[in-house]
């Protein structure tokens, strides 16, 4: 069966209809949370949506007697310069306190924390200099002051989970917090999501009794709100625009500990790589960072074009071990696993992870393990080195280590081996993937709390209350949610508000497809286009194609947005074209076509094809073919489609010659110049040339010759190109085997293109039924001969 039936050459082609992609639950570091899992949303919010629960207001989200000092910060209060006032005040830090600089520098500081009341550092010397100079009433205030700060800080379990983190001014807060809890830090980094949501520092912390455990801060809250005057903080794009350069400044200035944020950037150089990247990371370590040389064993196990030294890694160890931490012992044990060959059952190994166990837990211990012997793993295979999302593959070595932190309920190993499930396996039917979730999600883990939810049913309160917890912990896919499903079901302007408000905080936190549904909201609701494009460059910049696909079609369908918009547009459609996916390619001539607002205006669609056609994309002017061809939007032209199918080819567009023959064989009749076209095509490589040639001399198909040896020549030799091949190519063979007498080979290998077509294309059902047809028909030892 060729592509004839499947509408390549058919007027009343079709073509997927739809795309339905499922949401997938973007990793919050991109290269670095350890829970990898994809999740339909489709399903999910539907789901959510039909059973009308829409998650009231949260009681504790009332202000806060810590939050109102947050709440104070004015931006009108910042500038480029220190106030005159406070100009002198880092004397008063220069040496050790006593009283007679707490004396003479105390209207410098009281005016720094009237004026930035959450500076954590200036509250703790201003309550030891009122102890100093005597003076119990000052230090009572402040007390009280840095109490609610505190409190404010680590209520409801902040800082256990990236999504959730504390909220800091400047990284010196982080060693107050810690201190108030009695906890001690034994190493920090800079840890960056790829998704804008924070400038997070990733801190070890461990408690009196040696116990360490992973806690992560945020400053991004602060620098929005010092930032507050600009309104681009008001949208992801700008705030993560806003940390990137804090960071970026900070680094470049000299700062040891943001070079390990600022991590692909060569400091001197400004080369950006992993090897800048590890370069950046040595001098922090060098500096005395000590984080730095665990971001530094990552990268060197997960980049082999970090360029690391032989002997780097063992380097590693040596400077970890040497600080008493575990994990120098736990990448010593990575390392006997990854380069001695040995099993994670081997006496070395397990004495090194149960060193490392005393300190930061069994559990913890061997899933740390298990994720590092996983990203050497990927970086051998070519994959993203850090883990993504969707991967249902577990390298051997690493499983045994992920088991046994299940074992201890270590919720991101029980997470990992419920994303190495087939996927067919990961629904609530599955008795071992339900209990590995509900045992993740008692540990509180956000996103097993969501799949928990879904698994006992969305339309119980057990479920809603799942579902609250985990977006209550800043988790985006749960806020993305309850978002949706609060605007489905919302019928007054406080639901919708609130529904709103929902999805503001899961696109604040890196997810795209809330940033696509405020987009919308801002064209339909609010006739607001500057606002829609914030948010769909914010959801492009997280790695989005739909949302760059709605920004081109933003761009094209309110071209006053923009003096350059035509020009924006077929610059972001042709970076979408570089990915290599025809769809994606396509992606924003379908918005403008099927998705309101967007497709307000007819023509959109059209202009936005010429233009790219103009600027050389050979695509653009293979569809501008399609439509003169068949009179889609435009007028049908069979001379105007010749013209825009040979520009497409001279672009290079190696598709257009399989459609142009179609032209010239179908519609003008000149088989001949039909199968010469594809004859060139089979030359230039183009699949479908190879298929549709294969298809018309098996069965004659416009007129053509029959010859069924060169059609079986041609499909086999397309077959040896395909990896997977479509379900239309092995229809092709089974034509030209049944065309040959091969009745026996035919009619089996008819079966199987018929049930993977009903797979993989199941909107096409005129064609898949036409396939169905040909099986009796080889059955019956009669080929297909078009009449």
């Amino acid at each position: 069966m060729g592509t004839l039936d499947a509408g390549r050459m058919d007027p009343d082609r079709a073509g997927p209809d739809g795309r339905s992609q499922a949401f997938r639950i973007l990793d919050p570091w991109q290269a670095g949370d350890p829970v990898f899992m994809r999740t339909s949303f489709t399903v999910v919010v539907l789901s959510l949506a039909l059973a009308g629960c829409a998650v009231p207001p949260d009681p504790r989200l009332q202000a806060h007697p810590g939050q109102r000092y947050w709440d104070a910060i004015d931006a009108s209060n910042f500038g480029d310069q220190v106030p005159e006032a406070e100009s002198r005040l880092m004397e008063l830090y220069s040496g050790e306190l006593d009283a007679e600089r707490c004396r003479r520098h105390r209207g410098a500081l009281e005016h720094a924390i009237e004026r930035v009341g959450i500076d954590l550092v200036d509250l703790t010397t201003a309550i030891e200099c009122a102890t100093l100079i005597d003076d119990p009433d000052w230090a009572a205030r402040r007390r009280a002051q840095l109490d609610a700060l505190v409190e404010y800080a680590w209520r409801d379990q902040r800082g256990r989970w990236v999504w959730h983190p504390v909220p800091v001014l400047h990284a010196g807060d982080v060693a107050v917090l810690a201190r108030q809890r009695g906890l001690e830090i034994r190493w920090l980094r800079y840890r960056v999501p790829e998704n804008g949501a924070g400038l997070l520092l990733e801190a070890a912390l461990a408690d009196t009794g040696g116990r360490t455990a992973l806690y992560y801060f945020d400053q991004l809250d602060a620098l929005a709100r010092v930032h507050a005057d600009d309104p681009a903080v008001a949208y992801p794009l700008g705030r993560m625009t806003l940390a990137r350069s804090r960071l970026e400044a900070d680094a470049l200035s000299g700062d040891a500990l943001a070079m390990t944020g600022y991590l692909y950037m060569d400091i001197e150089s400004g080369e950006t790589s992993p090897a800048a990247a590890r370069r950046a990371l040595e001098l922090a370590l060098d500096a005395g960072v000590i984080g730095a040389a665990v971001s530094l064993a990552e990268l060197c196990l997960g980049f082999s074009d970090a360029e690391c030294p032989p002997g780097r890694l063992d380097e590693l160890v040596a400077v970890l071990e040497d600080a008493r931490l575990a994990e120098g012992w736990l990448l010593a044990a990575a390392l006997q696993v990854i380069e001695a060959g040995l099993d994670a059952d081997a006496p070395g190994v397990v004495e090194l992870i149960d060193r490392a166990a005393s300190a930061v837990g069994p559990g913890w211990a061997n899933y740390r393990v298990g994720e590092l012997v996983e990203i050497h793993a990927r970086a051998l295979t070519d994959t993203v080195a850090m883990l993504p999302l969707g991967d249902t593959t577990l390298p051997a070595a690493a499983r045994p280590l992920m088991q046994r932190a299940a074992g201890h309920d270590r919720p991101e190993a029980l997470l990992r081996l419920w994303a190495a499930l087939p996927e067919q396996r990961r629904g609530g039917d599955d008795a071992e993937g339900a209990e590995w979730i509900r045992r993740a999600a008692e540990q509180g883990h956000p996103h097993a709390l969501l799949i928990r939810a879904l698994q006992l049913g969305p339309d119980t309160s057990r479920a809603r209350t799942l579902l609250r917890a985990s977006a209550d912990k800043g988790f985006p896919a749960a806020q993305f949610a309850a978002g949706f499903a609060g605007r489905v079901k919302a019928s007054t302007a406080e639901q919708r508000n609130q529904a709103r408000a929902e999805l503001r905080r899961a696109a604040m936190g890196g997810h795209a497809a809330a940033a696509r549904l405020l987009a919308h909201d801002a064209l339909e609701t609010d006739d607001d286009p500057e606002a829609a494009r914030m948010w769909l460059a914010s959801g492009w910049m997280v790695g989005d194609p739909e949302s760059a696909a709605r920004l081109v079609a933003l761009f094209t369908a309110y071209p006053d947005i923009d003096p350059a918009a035509d020009a924006l547009a077929v610059e972001i459609a042709a970076l979408l074209g570089q990915l290599g996916d025809r769809d994606l390619a396509l992606l924003p001539i379908d918005v403008l076509t099927d998705v309101p607002p967007y497709n307000r205006d007819r023509s959109a669609s059209t202009r936005l094809l010429k233009n790219m056609s103009e600027a050389g994309i050979g695509i653009a002017s293979h569809e501008l073919g399609r439509r003169s061809r068949f009179g889609i939007v435009m007028p049908q032209s069979a001379s105007a489609a010749a013209g825009w199918f040979e520009r497409a080819i001279e672009q290079g567009d190696v598709e257009a010659w399989s459609a142009y023959a179609g032209l010239r064989l179908f519609d003008l009749g000149e088989t001949e110049a039909g199968l010469r076209l594809l004859e060139q095509g089979v030359e230039a490589g183009d699949p479908d040339s190879f298929n549709d040639l294969a298809w018309v001399l098996c069965t004659g198909e416009g007129g053509v010759t029959r010859d069924a040896a060169r059609g079986l020549e041609v499909i086999a030799e397309l077959l040896a190109r395909v990896e997977h091949p479509h379900p239309f190519n092995l229809g092709t063979r089974a034509a030209c085997l049944a065309a040959a007498g091969r009745f026996d080979e035919a009619e089996p290998l008819q079966r199987l293109a018929v049930k993977r077509a009903r797979q993989e294309i199941p909107w096409q059902e005129d064609t898949i039924a036409r396939m169905a047809d040909r099986i009796e028909r080889y059955a019956r030892g009669e080929p297909y001969i078009a009449e």
